[in-house]
């Protein structure tokens, strides 16, 4: 029990520490937000030159989608995105800043838990990148004005497990990047990658059969899937369905992250690799 209180309060003085660097940076928290919507605004856009003025078009977009909300179904869809790879990057990159910043080794150094300490240097990035995806969203909905049905109970509960989900799949590049110190070209791309087969702006029934398979394997696939069942569709049996399959991944991705952390971690101890040089 005692173990269990340092390991959380090692967390919370991480995630303090995080905040407090980030405070020395406030034009960060402003221009993360304005980039957050730009990232949105463009897809939305592109969405309403393709149904044409005044949707004559949109008999297509309602064949393969199920809807004709076409302005919440691609918002839902980017912004589900952002708060994907904010989250995993922040998860993924923690330690490779850290070890640019010069603190990783003493970080490193203490007893505390290794999934303590990596929560807690994620979590001030997390909940930046979470604020940044509430704003985009709102701000799309304030321009565009679309209709969305609402279910709090199951909204919170689709984006707390795909949090965790999104997480856990970061830690394993996490590892990856503690082992092979420059990593993060490639955990840009399989991050950024997620985006083509998780179908943030049409239904992932147009990948190809191998792609598809792929996608139900990416925790941003179940994320958009249950957002737009709850916020779109007004399901909320597919939106739970979606909610327990994030779970899952996030279990075994978690699992997964873990093992090889445990293992990256003794390695690049030996090798000397938690510091920048």
């Amino acid at each position: 029990m005692r173990l269990a209180w340092a390991n959380t309060a090692a967390t919370l003085q991480l995630a303090s520490l995080g905040w407090r660097m980030k405070q020395r940076q406030p034009f960060f928290l402003v221009t993360s937000a304005w980039l957050a919507t730009f990232a949105v605004l463009p897809m939305a856009l592109a969405a309403i030159a393709l149904v044409g003025p005044e949707a004559r078009h949109i008999q297509p977009f309602v064949e393969l989608a199920g809807t004709d909300n076409y302005m919440a179904y691609v918002a839902i869809g980017a912004t589900a995105m952002i708060w994907s790879t904010t989250i995993g990057a922040n998860v993924g990159f923690v330690l490779e800043d850290q070890r640019s910043d010069g603190t990783l080794g003493s970080i490193w150094s203490t007893p505390t838990a290794l999934l303590a300490r990596v929560a807690g240097l994620g979590a001030s990035g997390m909940s930046v990148g979470i604020a940044r995806t509430f704003i985009a969203f709102v701000v799309a909905w304030a321009i565009l004005r679309f209709p969305v049905s609402l279910d709090p109970l199951v909204l919170v509960a689709v984006l707390a497990a795909s949090t965790f989900a999104v997480g856990a799949f970061g830690l394993i590049w996490a590892a990856v990047i503690l082992r092979a110190r420059a990593g993060m070209m490639m955990v840009q791309v399989i991050l950024m990658g997620m985006g083509i087969l998780a179908g943030p702006a049409y239904p992932t029934t147009v990948l190809p059969g191998w792609a598809q398979v792929a996608g139900q394997l990416l925790p941003p696939t179940w994320m958009i899937r249950g957002l737009r069942a709850t916020l779109v569709f007004n399901d909320a049996a597919a939106a739970w369905a979606s909610v327990a399959a994030l779970l899952a991944l996030g279990l075994v991705f978690g699992v997964g992250g873990m093992w090889l952390f445990a293992r990256f971690d003794r390695d690049a101890r030996q090798r000397g690799h938690l510091e920048a040089v």
